[in-house]
């Protein structure tokens, strides 16, 4: 078999010593602190935005990313749920643009998820 590239030198790992994580499937498990709870919102646009149009959405939110930040703190859009650190029981609207167009953003509250509990449900499903 012909020789059809070569390198210039060896290529030799790097000498790192990484922290190891348990990995469970696909995803790393992560341990949270005693009382920590994600709340979740569900995502709603006035006028409506087909939930198929991730695109849309995604500028949407990020028109109004310091703005959910402000009211909710950290947070993560996920499809047409909003998972954040903080709760409101009120609802979060926003006014917001993307596609030239003027929208509404309205989160409303779901629910709250004890990341203690998930992660001990987790567990005891392994068994």
């Amino acid at each position: 078999m012909a020789q059809t590239a070569s390198l210039a030198r060896h290529i030799v790992p790097l000498p790192l010593q990484l922290p190891t994580s348990p990995l469970i499937s696909n995803f790393y498990t992560p341990s949270f602190s005693p009382g920590t709870n994600i709340h979740v919102y569900s995502v709603h646009f006035i006028p409506d935005v087909d939930n198929d149009n991730r695109s849309l959405r995604g500028e949407l939110i990020r028109s109004v990313e310091v703005q959910i930040t402000q009211a909710l703190g950290g947070h993560i859009l996920s499809g047409i749920n909003l998972f954040a650190v903080r709760e409101s029981q009120n609802p979060v609207i926003l006014p917001c643009t993307g596609g030239k167009s003027a929208f509404t953003l309205r989160l409303q509250y779901a629910r709250t998820v004890s990341l203690e509990v998930a992660q001990a449900e987790r567990t005891l499903s392994r068994f």
